[in-house]
């Protein structure tokens, strides 16, 4: 008899420390990224892109630009984000969007708001979560020749940090 029961408990032990385990890796933890890209002004892709995440995805990947969709506002921006076990979907609300000139054919850039992630793949199917962000940059437009400086040929240069949080079933 106190043999079935010491059985029993074992068995309750072990489902409970089953279940557990299963509901932890779905639960809502802190997650950071810092991202940086560079690119052609008026290109629809950065030429080069890091993002380095620390949380729930522990990883480097690479960021890339996602056509806008149908009834997106003008300061909604959405991105896949690339790591090597799976991709985040995001959709990135610009509540700061500001152009400041600092010289000859050159600006500073300034963003802030809120990143939603809406989904992903591989590892992280099903992911969802929330950050806030501000990212900086420069832009530098070409030189004419003749003087005056170039809208829509040059180089701009962006970074920035999100802070949030992330949860993957």
């Amino acid at each position: 008899m106190t043999k079935r029961i010491c059985l029993a408990a074992i068995a309750a032990v072990l489902l409970v420390g089953l279940t557990g385990t299963s509901a932890a890796t779905a639960q809502t933890r802190s997650q950071n990224l810092f991202i940086y890209d560079q690119g052609a002004i008026g290109s629809n892709q950065p030429s080069a892109s890091v993002v380095v995440a620390s949380g729930v995805v522990n990883a480097v990947g690479t960021d890339e630009y996602v056509a806008s969709q149908p009834g997106d506002p003008a300061n909604v921006d959405r991105d896949t984000l690339i790591f090597p076990d799976g991709t985040l979907s995001t959709k990135l609300t610009k509540t700061v969007d500001q152009v400041t000139p600092i010289g000859p054919c050159t600006v500073a850039l300034e963003m802030a708001g809120t990143l939603e992630i809406t989904g992903g793949n591989g590892a992280y199917r099903g992911a969802n979560g929330a950050a806030t962000f501000s990212q900086h940059g420069i832009g530098i437009g070409a030189s004419l020749p003749g003087g005056g400086c170039s809208h829509t040929q040059g180089t701009y240069y962006i970074w920035g940090t999100f802070t949030g949080t992330l949860t993957v079933p």
